[in-house]
């Protein structure tokens, strides 16, 4: 992958020259081993290359007297999509430059890759954005007086435009709030936007189009014909390919190996593909995490190391990711993945596989099975047998409490949409202009229940829609995803994301992918296949804990929570009732216990301060 940046306007415009040393420090880290730029009539592109491998004229960015293109991916079957335009060896970049703008954003739908990027025609004026199906690659846009401003994070835009991330709104916000990471086209900062995945849009004159989508629909058609066992065949069958395309590098490629499910199973794919190594993150509190990872690494045969985190080291992280990333954070993953960038490359790794999208694609989180419930698709939902659910995501208690939690979720009449449920209370800390976008971005939810109901649409597959459209794009590809690995100079590469995968598993029925007690049931019987090949994985056993990063590890230090405390005091009080979250987080530390939505709560108002301080 690389950093990317652009000025377009209008080709008789006179625009001052953008950019200088700080733009070229933000895309050094995205791409430290060549950086480029290129001025001509109505742009100013520049790029900067982790190079991963080369076919063709690699470099960027691409200029001919009919195209200039830059781009920010990968394109795993490029060979195929160099014989539907008849350029044999033509690079990455050139491809798809010339196909975007010869064939139109349609091209895209051809490409299984990971891509964002910015196509040009000198010769009408005419530029073209756009962002592969699933976010993988964020592409952020500013449209300013008769310019447009470009770029593939928040500190890149930053290099271009020192003013882009200085203001935040109250609807992005909302949506950090609401999403975790707030759902394209919208951002968390005041004039600021980004690309949807799967869209395409047009800059002509300095102006910004509408976008429009390129990608193909992928619906249940019905139920499959074949067997669940010849199911199974044909995804493990996907999802090795999409690991050996995945593992092509001029330089090493390693896991990120969490311990569950989905990423052993990449890393069992990995290691038959001539992967070594793998890489993890643990707590210094909690050995259980590296212990199964050690476990899973040996049966699959990787090596593994993992780096393990201390509450203040997770403080530092997190003011490091605030900082330089210009993003308010509610939650950790993100310093955790960011903390992993570093240790990998510190080690000479430029590329790791992850499990991200499996959760989404094949309905692994708690919500789904509630849906399927509340659906009958389990029997009367009055009378399951709540004990066999087992325990909760990221909660506590013992079987009693989890039958009826259980029982609870499946007889609520609440939507399949959003994630709102966890902030409710902290409703009350919330200023006025925040709390009517959050109230704002919970109706506009329930609304898209409403219609979903309508439609006639389960509520399962509603879930599984709306769990890729906000929590993988905003969150986990983009924040948690792209923002941790790419400025270090790591690519992160997610089979399960693969064009093939995606659509095996979106043109099945998502009732079809849970049970009464697990999700992602195509998942595991790929598992139970592997274990036939790999049989020192057959013993393992999955749970459905979750590993957690957040405000309760940092404040087991005392020195942690006293900076966690002074970053919350320096929180804006137009925000956040900065007072009563001070008084929070005190009651927190003399309690020794923090929820998940207090953890929010203090991370929020904390990030904000760092930012606004």
């Amino acid at each position: 992958m690389c950093g990317i940046a652009a000025s377009l306007f209008g080709v008789d415009a006179s625009v001052p020259p953008r950019g200088g040393g700080r733009l070229r420090e933000a895309l050094r880290g995205r791409g430290p081993d060549t950086i480029d730029d290129r001025r001509g009539p109505g742009f100013h592109v520049w790029a900067s290359r982790l190079a991963l491998w080369d076919e063709g004229s690699a470099e960027q960015p691409f200029v001919a007297p009919d195209a200039v293109g830059v781009f920010n991916g990968e394109l795993y079957n490029l060979p195929e999509l160099q014989a539907r335009l008849g350029l044999p060896g033509a690079s990455e970049i050139e491809v798809l430059t010339r196909g975007v703008l010869t064939r139109g954003p349609a091209f895209l739908d051809a490409i299984d890759g990971q891509f964002a990027g910015i196509a040009i025609d000198p010769a009408d004026g005419r530029a073209v954005v756009f962002r592969d199906r699933f976010g993988i690659a964020p592409l952020y846009v500013r449209a300013l007086a008769g310019e447009v401003l470009v770029a593939s994070d928040p500190m890149v835009l930053d290099g271009l435009d020192a003013a882009a991330t200085a203001t935040f709104g109250a609807a992005g916000l909302a949506g950090v709030l609401c999403d975790w990471g707030v759902p394209s086209p919208a951002s968390p900062w005041a004039g600021v936007g980004q690309v949807r995945p799967g869209t395409a849009a047009e800059v002509r004159g300095g102006v910004l189009g509408e976008a429009v989508s390129w990608a193909s629909e992928w619906r249940p058609s019905g139920p499959a014909e074949a067997s669940p066992e010849a199911d199974a065949d044909e995804l493990l069958d996907l999802l090795r390919e999409a690991v050996r395309l995945r593992t092509r590098s001029t330089h090493e490629v390693t896991v990120a190996l969490s311990g569950g499910v989905d990423s052993t199973i990449i890393g069992a794919l990995a290691a038959r593909e001539g992967v070594r190594r793998s890489f993890g993150i643990v707590t210094s509190l909690d050995p259980v995490a590296g212990e199964r990872q050690l476990e899973i690494a040996r049966a699959v045969g990787l090596e593994h190391r993992h780096v393990e985190i201390t509450p203040d080291d997770l403080l530092e992280g997190f003011f490091d990711f605030v900082d330089t990333r210009r993003t308010p954070l509610v939650r950790l993953g993100p310093v955790g993945m960011t903390l992993l960038a570093r240790f990998v490359h510190s080690r000479g790794i430029r590329c790791v596989l992850s499990g991200e999208g499996a959760d989404e694609l094949f309905c692994g989180y708690d919500s789904a099975r509630v849906q399927a419930a509340r659906a009958g698709v389990f029997g009367d939902p009055a009378r399951l047998p709540w004990g066999e659910f087992g325990s909760a995501e990221m909660t506590g208690g013992g079987p009693a409490w989890h039958a009826a939690y259980w029982r609870t979720q499946v007889a609520s009449d609440s939507g399949p949409l959003g994630r709102h449920h966890v902030i409710t209370p902290l409703l009350g800390f919330l200023r006025p202009a925040v709390l009517e976008a959050v109230e704002a971005r919970r109706a506009e939810a329930e609304a898209a229940n409403g219609a979903a109901k309508a439609s006639g649409a389960s509520g399962i597959e509603t879930r599984r829609r709306d769990d890729l459209r906000h929590l993988l794009d905003s969150y986990l590809l983009t924040v948690q995803g792209d923002h941790a690995w790419m400025p270090e100079s790591v690519e992160q590469r997610p089979p399960y994301l693969s064009a093939p995968v995606a659509h095996w598993a979106l043109t099945r029925p998502a009732e079809r992918m849970v049970s009464l007690s697990q999700g992602k049931l195509p998942v595991r019987t790929v598992l139970a296949r592997l274990a036939r090949e790999v049989p020192a994985m057959a013993g393992f056993d999955f749970d459905k804990s979750a590993f957690r990063l957040d405000a309760a590890l940092i404040m087991r230090s005392e020195t942690a929570a006293d900076g966690l405390a002074a970053a919350v005091r320096a929180c804006p009080d137009d925000i956040l009732d900065v007072a009563a979250v001070s008084a929070r987080l005190d009651a927190c530390r003399r309690a020794g216990r923090v929820s998940e939505a207090e953890s929010m709560l203090l991370l929020f108002a904390a990030s904000l301060g760092r930012l606004t301080s």
